[in-house]
C-alpha cells in the first residue's frame, strides 16, 4: 500500500462536486428534471430536493449500503454515535458528505445548542463527512472523520507509514512489537508528544493542532506520518539490531525519492536530514 492507496481509501472525488445544496422544487419539462432542461435552454435553472435522514419524509435508499468499515472492523473506531435529535426545517441547507456523497444538515437552527452538534467538518481542508454525526454508510469508509485520538490506525498502515520505506517501517513495527505496544498505544505516545510540543506536524505550520483537532482520514494520514517518522527518528540506535545500526545515512536523508526501494532502503539510513545540495 502507498500514499496513493491512503488517499483514495474513503474516494477523494470531491473537489469536482457542488457540496452546498439548498432545497427547491422539481419541475419537468418532458418527463427530464428542470437541471438538465436549463441546461438545453428548455426551463430555468431549479435546484434539485435535497432530502437527508432528518428531513420529514425521508426514505432510506434502496441501494445497499454497507456500514463504514472502521464501524465493523476490530482494526477500526466505533460507529456508535449518539446522533442529536433534529428535524429538518423547510428551507433547511444540506452538505454532501464527501466520503459517501449523501446529504447532511449544515447550517442548524437554534433547536440544539451549538456544542451538541457533532463536528462535520475537517479542521484542515476544510471538507465535510459525516462519519461524526451518524456513522458513514459508505463501504469500505476507514471512518472519513475522527478526532485526532480516534484515528484509526491499521495493521497495513504501519507497512509502508514511514516515507513509503518499507525497511524503516519494518523496523518501527518490530519495535513496537518487542516494546509490545499496541496501534492505539503507539498513536496515544505520538499524540503526547504533539500536545507537549516535542512533536511537530506537516499541517502544524498553518494549523494550530492537537490530540483533538477534528480531520479527515486522508489529512490525519498525512499528518500522523510525520508523527511516526518523529518516533521512530527517537528509538535509541542501541535498541536496533546490528544491520541496522551499520548502515550509512543516505545522502538525501529523509527526502530520497528511491528509499521505497527496498535494496537501497536496506543499505542506506533514511531516517536523517539532506545532506546534499541543502
Amino acid at each position: 500500500m502507498n500514499d496513493s492507496d491512503e488517499d483514495h481509501e474513503y474516494s477523494d472525488d470531491s473537489d469536482s462536486l457542488e457540496t452546498s445544496l439548498r432545497e427547491g422544487p422539481m419541475d419537468f419539462a418532458i418527463g427530464i428534471p428542470s437541471s438538465f432542461g436549463s441546461f438545453f435552454g428548455l426551463l430555468p435553472s431549479r435546484s434539485v430536493p435535497t432530502v437527508c435522514r432528518f428531513c420529514p419524509g425521508y426514505i432510506q435508499p434502496s441501494f445497499s449500503t454497507t456500514s463504514c468499515a472502521a464501524s465493523t472492523s476490530a482494526e477500526g473506531t466505533s460507529s456508535d454515535r449518539t446522533t442529536p435529535w433534529y428535524t429538518c426545517p423547510p428551507d433547511q441547507e444540506h452538505v454532501l458528505c464527501q466520503c459517501c456523497f449523501q446529504p447532511m444538515p449544515k447550517n442548524w437552527s437554534g433547536v440544539i445548542p451549538a456544542q451538541s452538534i457533532p463536528p462535520q467538518k475537517c479542521a484542515i481542508c476544510s471538507k465535510y463527512f459525516c462519519h461524526i454525526l451518524w456513522g458513514c454508510k459508505k463501504a469500505g469508509c476507514l471512518g472519513c472523520l475522527n478526532k485526532f485520538t480516534e484515528f484509526p490506525v491499521r495493521e497495513g498502515n504501519l507497512a509502508v507509514l514511514i516515507n513509503k520505506n518499507l525497511y524503516e517501517s519494518k523496523i518501527l513495527k518490530d519495535y513496537l512489537t518487542q516494546q509490545n505496544l499496541s496501534k492505539e498505544d503507539f498513536l496515544h505516545r505520538c499524540l503526547q508528544k504533539l500536545d507537549s510540543k516535542e512533536y511537530t506536524t506537516t499541517d502544524g505550520g498553518s494549523h494550530e493542532l492537537t490530540s483533538s483537532t477534528v480531520l479527515c482520514y486522508k489529512c490525519g494520514w498525512r499528518n500522523f506520518q510525520e508523527l511516526a517518522y518523529q518516533f521512530r527518528r527517537d528509538i535509541p540506535r542501541d535498541q536496533l539490531p546490528d544491520s541496522f545500526r551499520q548502515r550509512t545515512d543516505c545522502y538525501w536523508g529523509r527526502n530520497c525519492r528511491t528509499q521505497s526501494m527496498p535494496h537501497h532502503a536496506s543499505n542506506f539510513n533514511h531516517i536523517c536530514e539532506q545532506t546534499r545540495f541543502t
